[in-house]
């Protein structure tokens, strides 16, 4: 029998941007889709976590366009660096240090996802909020009040917010994979099952961290009055002032909105990468 050939280098690099390329367009494909489909519910959400709400009719897609514009980027680079991170760690550690492996790959891939979302997430939750009546007034007011830093108000608590809700949904999701594989024999799971995983991992992960995407909400939907001057004031004064039920707000929205959105996006993720890798194989 003869000897199998080893991959030259160009051969593992060319594997290797394959491989990202999957991971990006997939993950890309799969937060537009979800975002878009769910988005009255995180309409929702916000209004109800935000401190100064504008009354008048609700419109459930305002802040749509500016959500769809960051969803693709940003969902591409967290899938490319997570799944780049992972597989380099999974390779490192025994199977038994997986979902560790999980949770620092979510970790590492959030903090750049973040440096793509937050600008696009300040504006759209700033419509949501009905503090503005466009995309483009919007922007302007913000830079203009506080220059292109106030596009990113709100980095280091969006940061704070999903390193421990992606970590802790990264790992539940894979180990919940891994789990029902074994049950069925080792067998690959179907987007579908894939989805549900996602549902699962989603609802516990969305509950556990509804205190931080309040404090998140807070500071980037803050107008000209600034009543939050960073992460821990805003804690502080939320419990001084609203208490548990302040730092619960939106706690059922968010878990029927990530736990719906985990279902979709994973789904979608497994379903769009498996095409993608089956259309360029061929």
């Amino acid at each position: 029998m003869e000897n199998a050939r080893q991959r030259t280098p160009f051969e593992m690099e060319s594997g290797a941007v394959h491989a990202l390329l999957v991971s990006g367009v997939a993950g890309g494909a799969a937060g537009a889709f979800t975002d878009f489909v769910l988005f009255p519910l995180d309409t929702l959400k916000t209004r109800v976590q935000a401190r100064d709400v504008a009354r008048g009719s609700l419109k459930f897609y305002s802040g749509l366009a500016s959500a769809m514009a960051g969803s693709f980027p940003s969902a591409a680079v967290f899938f490319a660096v997570y799944d780049t991170c992972r597989n380099k760690s999974y390779a490192m550690v025994a199977p038994q240090y997986h979902a560790l492996a999980s949770m620092g790959s979510a970790s590492i891939a959030n903090v750049a996802a973040c440096a793509v979302r937050v600008p696009f997430e300040v504006v759209k939750q700033q419509l949501q909020a009905g503090m503005h009546s466009s995309t483009v007034e919007c922007v302007k007011s913000i830079v203009r009040r506080d220059g292109v830093a106030g596009l990113y108000r709100g980095y280091m608590s969006t940061v704070l917010r999903e390193v421990p809700f992606d970590a802790l949904q990264f790992a539940l999701w894979e180990t919940l994979k891994v789990q029902y594989s074994n049950m069925e024999g080792g067998r690959t799971l179907t987007p579908l099952e894939s989805g549900a995983m996602g549902a699962i991992a989603g609802s516990i992960s969305a509950a556990a961290t509804n205190p931080l995407d309040v404090v998140k909400t807070r500071l980037m939907t803050q107008g000209h009055k600034i009543v939050y001057n960073g992460f821990n004031d805003c804690i502080r004064k939320l419990w001084a002032d609203e208490g548990l039920h302040g730092l619960t707000k939106g706690i059922f929205h968010r878990v029927a909105w990530i736990g719906l959105g985990g279902f979709l996006f994973f789904g979608a993720y497994e379903t769009a990468s498996q095409s993608i890798t089956r259309s360029m194989d061929q």
